[in-house]
């Protein structure tokens, strides 16, 4: 049963969607009804089987040039209920004006952005303002509660969200630029601590925000009638005044059915300025990828890749290769050096019957790893199997087994049945 406080939350909900239902052009969206069971182990003797249901609402009413958009999820204990039980989080609830003046858009609310360190989603404003081939993006709030609750942060003067970007295409070439912070402050809290003669006392921990602030820059090449395809991206440290990221990837034909790609960065790690860990040593790490494709027929490719990275005082390289068809794929991945050695291969495979109505499939893994040379090897297997059902276009039913064995899971059996349902209505 849902607690007071979730059923308060949905009633609240249901009453800001009323007059938007009732003005909207379109109503559309999905919902996704899913029952998952699973076993966990409360101590060294005991298991506890779980029984979880997790309901997802996508809802869109449009009218003209506006919609108001929202996400959101309930989950709920049915057996061995657990301690956050019921929970309510909301992704998306933003109302967005498209096209205004044909070249504003604009949008007001819970809703999400991408870039960079703020990818995710906030609580705020965004303006984008669009003129043949430049565009001009802003946004401002404060970020979500840990827990995506239907609630602004109660700290918002210390976690917020600021940024800004702007791009522009040239025939094949396109660049772009933007800035970011991000300021977060964990919140205070009570712990035990010793004073001058070792007696316990109370103590309040209080920490200082910390802050992500970056320049990012970025340019891309991609040809028209061709493949080809270059990407570039820069990062700045605002803060540490550092290079904080450099990446480059390409693609590119070099025959009739033969393709490569490259990849490479330079990185550093991601640290909050006002941090502790911004005190530690930390070193940077360098890495590149080379691979090709190689296509057989329509609808069926072997690729093959290998990779290598540079960490400040160790090494550690990597290797994939596969087969892909119609059905499915086989694949094989092996790993050297200081990220740990592991060979593993992957099976998957599906294919639809009856024009859509079932859609069985199937994937099976298994590898061995160990995380340093001189340690004993562990075994991996997992394998995943269902079947998806679709009667009607709107209505389908996914029913999922999947079992792991490995060292922390031994012999893990888990259940999913989900129900999914779309709609689209011209009111």
């Amino acid at each position: 049963m849902l607690s007071f406080n979730l059923l308060k939350k949905y009633v609240l909900f249901l009453i800001i969607l009323l007059p938007a239902g009732a003005y909207a052009q379109t109503l559309s969206g999905h919902v996704n009804a899913t029952v998952y069971s699973f076993e966990r182990a409360d101590s060294s003797h005991n298991m506890k089987q779980y029984l979880r249901n997790y309901d997802q609402l996508f809802l869109n009413a449009s009218y003209n040039k506006f919609s108001l958009r929202t996400s959101m999820n309930v989950e709920t204990g049915l057996k061995n209920s657990l301690d956050s039980d019921s929970r309510l989080r909301m992704y998306n609830f933003y109302l967005e004006g498209r096209n205004l003046w044909d070249w504003v858009t604009l949008r007001l609310g819970r809703q999400p952005v991408f870039h960079g360190v703020a990818s995710g989603i906030f609580d705020g404003a965004l303006v984008k303002i669009s003129h043949s081939q430049m565009t001009f993006e802003t946004y401002y709030g404060g970020l979500v509660p840990s827990q995506q609750e239907f609630k602004l942060h109660k700290d918002w003067a210390n976690n917020f969200l600021v940024g800004t970007n702007f791009s522009a295409a040239i025939n094949d070439f396109s660049v772009g630029l933007g800035y970011v912070n991000k300021n977060y402050k964990s919140p205070d809290y009570y712990a035990t601590r010793l004073d001058e003669n070792l007696n316990p006392i109370l103590y309040l921990v209080r920490k200082n925000s910390a802050q992500y602030q970056y320049f990012n820059a970025d340019a891309s090449y991609m040809p028209e009638k061709t493949n080809v395809v270059v990407r570039t991206r820069y990062e700045y440290d605002l803060n540490l005044q550092k290079t904080s990221k450099v990446e480059l990837e390409g693609e590119a034909p070099v025959m009739h059915n033969l393709s490569v790609v490259v990849y490479g960065n330079y990185r550093e790690p991601r640290v909050k300025y006002n941090s502790i860990f911004s005190v530690f040593d930390y070193g940077s790490t360098k890495e590149g990828e080379v691979g090709a494709t190689y296509r057989l027929i329509p609808g069926y490719s072997v690729t093959g890749k290998f990779g290598y990275v540079k960490y400040q005082d160790e090494e550690s390289s990597r290797m994939n290769l596969g087969f892909q068809t119609r059905y499915g794929s086989l694949g094989f991945r092996k790993t050297f050096g200081y990220a740990g050695e592991i060979y593993a291969f992957d099976v998957n495979a599906g294919y639809t019957y009856f024009d859509g109505l079932l859609t069985p499939s199937v994937s099976m893994s298994y590898g061995k790893y160990k995380l340093v040379s001189y340690a004993d090897e562990k075994d991996l297997v997992s394998l995943v199997a269902g079947v998806n059902i679709r009667p009607f276009r709107t209505f389908s039913i996914d029913v999922q087994g999947q079992y792991m064995d490995n060292p922390i899971y031994s012999h893990d059996f888990r259940l999913l049945l989900k129900l999914n349902y779309r709609f689209f209505t011209i009111l």
